[in-house]
């Protein structure tokens, strides 16, 4: 992945500096392979732990009982975006409610149930708000809004307990998120074109197109974006993600800086 910027201080340059991004930051990396040994219902974000054990008892008594990632059960759907226009955290939104109305069930207390969980900052604070209520009545009062800073530990252990990340807005430069979430095995869905190609730059490390990320409609196939993409998602859901998690985590930690 490349970005341009300014070659005028550079004798003889002519066109742009290309800039390697790194694919995860240097925390995340140690921390992603430190909690495939040791994992801690107490490394989640202090508001995760406290939604779990108010709204989803049973599952957070079957987290307490974990110490390593082998057998946590995978419940979370994760969205981590910044809450402004551009990013489409109403979208997250749109899809979860058009999954609820082809039969996903939330909740954490049974095989096929999963939570929604979403963070990022509040850019945009009105806009924050109606993500807020709208995802607290779609989700039947289930969601989970993580609206403090989440540190490199407390990421992994979220995403290690999540089943799928999704990224709903159809551009992006990179999307960290993408990335960090492969490597503790959790996949990420991400908009693709009609031809199947995503301008979600962390997907070029994970190509949909070798199975590496889950692929759903962009915006900008049509009217029908969204229904096609809950359709695509339930599918994905219902079936066994953990082929596709192992393997995104097994190339983003192959990636070096």
């Amino acid at each position: 992945l490349t970005s341009s910027s300014s070659t005028s201080s550079i004798p003889g340059a002519t066109s742009p500096l290309p800039v390697l991004m790194p694919p995860i930051r240097d925390q995340v990396r140690v921390e992603a392979a430190l909690q495939q040994s040791q994992w801690d219902v107490s490394l989640l974000p202090k508001e995760l732990q406290e939604g779990l054990r108010a709204k989803h008892p049973s599952l957070y008594a079957d987290l307490m009982a974990h110490q390593t990632h082998v057998a946590l059960p995978r419940r979370l759907v994760v969205c981590g975006v910044r809450l402004s226009s551009e990013k489409e955290p109403l979208r997250f939104v749109r899809l979860l409610n058009g999954m609820k109305a082809k039969g996903l069930q939330f909740g954490g207390g049974g095989d096929g149930q999963v939570i929604p969980i979403l963070f990022g900052s509040q850019a945009d604070k009105a806009l924050s708000e109606e993500v807020y209520t709208q995802l607290d009545a779609v989700s039947d009062q289930s969601a989970i809004v993580i609206k403090s800073f989440i540190s490199p530990a407390e990421l992994c252990a979220l995403y290690t307990i999540s089943i799928l990340n999704i990224h709903p807005c159809d551009y992006d430069a990179f999307a960290l998120t993408i990335t960090e979430a492969a490597a503790c095995g959790c996949p990420s869905a991400v908009p693709c074109d009609a031809d199947g190609v995503s301008r979600v730059g962390a997907a070029g490390l994970l190509p949909p197109s070798e199975g590496l990320c889950v692929p759903f409609a962009a915006i900008s196939t049509g009217p029908a974006a969204d229904e096609q993409a809950a359709d695509q998602l339930l599918s994905f859901l219902r079936t066994s993600s953990s082929i596709v998690g192992e393997e995104a985590r097994r190339r983003t930690l192959a990636y070096t800086d």
